[in-house]
């Protein structure tokens, strides 16, 4: 990541034939500059630039007088986020430097900083062949998404065209790309939503956009605690962690050394204080991910992390638990059903990707079957659940047994769905 000595610098040694344009408005770079969520749009704005290809961004104002103190305003700001090597510089509207062809890229894509977008609709905007502004519907008003060509671009700079909403009549040959076409269903959210936008104007807008954000950042498909009880106190928790220095890395962390006190816990059938871990660690399970999401700090390595931390903290609950109830039971063999517990996991897994390798598609989301059958599917959060209720009602080892009988019955209902796509791909090879 390379930051300009001075905010008013713009030479194509510090910008090499910019391929993209934030306009901010001089009236409204306070709204642009106020975080909601741990991000400022200035900030979602440069990362998903940069997270879509772009590699040098110039920082327009609309008021040359404001240049300097909001470029200086936005010095840490700019230092708190990964930009991935892109380069940008602030300049005043209108500069002469920045309304010379040589100054840009053929194509360049324009956004209006006073705005907070999907990635979606940036993936339609740098996917677009030809210039084009993204519009609401098939033929709505301009949300700020555009891509321009290099002329375009030095007569919006000067001033020829309308700059938070690049007007398509004075830009003769700009193709409109309705939201229409922007695919609803987000493979890696496992659900169909509507992409979303929002103006900043006022601090209302602001709200909405935080609360478009936060809902962008809850999965569809998910167990029955996870999609019903646990999304109250999970965005509660990662609004709260959102406006903290805490990155989502250190919740998972913090998550499963909770979770492994939990072992301990089970092992020595303090099983109140062991579920109340559990409950805990589920929570927290969402907020991780939630929070990489909302302030865009998601990451190969952080998945890594969580995903190896929750399979070894809950592997090691169910030996915990088999270790707990084989010592207060006096009955050795009840260990057996620990490593049981785990085959069963493992089973489900390898089933899992079996049928990911034999259709595409996720087992649990392939079909509105496999959606109503991920609610109640042996899960931890479901396992927790039967245990609490087994605790309560004052026969542990009983509970135990129902998980084990519920990782059975998922493990059966896997074993079918793959036997069924293995018919399926068998007969689609016999059809000429």
């Amino acid at each position: 990541m390379k930051a300009s000595n001075h905010p008013l610098e713009f030479t194509r040694a510090a910008v090499d034939r910019a391929d993209a344009l934030l306009l901010v408005d001089g009236e409204r770079w306070p709204l642009v500059l106020e975080k909601f969520l741990g991000r400022s749009a200035l900030q979602r704005n440069l990362l998903q630039l940069a997270q879509h290809g772009a590699k040098h961004c110039v920082i327009a104002v609309s008021d040359p007088q404001q240049l300097d103190a909001l470029a200086r305003a936005a010095e840490r700001q700019l230092r708190e986020i990964d930009a991935k090597g892109m380069s940008w510089r602030w300049v005043a509207q209108a500069a002469p430097e920045t309304t010379t062809a040589d100054a840009w890229a053929d194509n360049v894509v324009c956004v209006n900083g006073a705005g907070v977008y999907d990635d979606r609709l940036f993936d339609a905007v740098f996917a677009s062949a030809a210039p084009s502004a993204l519009v609401s519907g098939s033929g709505g008003e301009a949300l700020g998404l555009f891509k321009l060509r290099t002329d375009d671009v030095c007569r919006v700079l000067r001033g020829d065209a309308e700059e938070a909403g690049v007007c398509i009549a004075k830009l003769p040959g700009l193709r409109a790309v309705g939201t229409d076409g922007v695919p609803r269903y987000v493979q890696s959210m496992r659900r169909h939503s509507p992409p979303y936008w929002q103006a900043l104007r006022n601090t209302a807008d602001l709200k909405a956009a935080a609360d478009k954000v936060m809902g962008a950042a809850q999965k569809g498909v998910l167990d029955f605690p996870a999609r019903y009880l646990h999304p109250l106190p999970e965005n509660y928790l990662t609004r709260l962690a959102a406006g903290m220095p805490i990155t989502p890395n250190q919740i998972t962390v913090f998550s499963a050394a909770l979770a492994f006190v939990g072992t301990y816990l089970f092992a020595t059938q303090s099983y109140a204080f062991a579920l109340t871990m559990a409950v805990v660690a589920g929570i927290l399970d969402g907020v991780d991910g939630k929070l990489a999401r909302v302030k865009m700090l998601s990451s190969p390595s952080g998945d890594r992390l969580d995903h190896t931390l929750d399979i070894s903290f809950e592997f090691s609950w169910y030996l915990a638990i088999a270790w707990g109830l084989s010592r207060s039971h006096e009955d050795p063999s009840l260990l057996g059903l620990g490593f049981l517990m785990i085959g069963l996991m493992l089973a489900a897994r390898a089933l899992s990707g079996s049928y990911l390798y034999l259709t595409g598609y996720q087992i649990h989301d392939h079909t509105a079957y496999d959606r109503t059958v991920r609610l109640l599917a042996g899960r931890r959060n479901i396992y927790v659940l039967v245990l609490l209720t087994g605790y309560l009602l004052g026969d542990f080892l009983s509970s135990f047994y129902v998980v084990i009988a519920w990782g059975l019955a998922t493990v059966s209902l896997y074993l079918l769905r793959n036997a069924v796509a293995i018919m399926q791909k068998y007969a689609k090879l016999q059809t000429p």
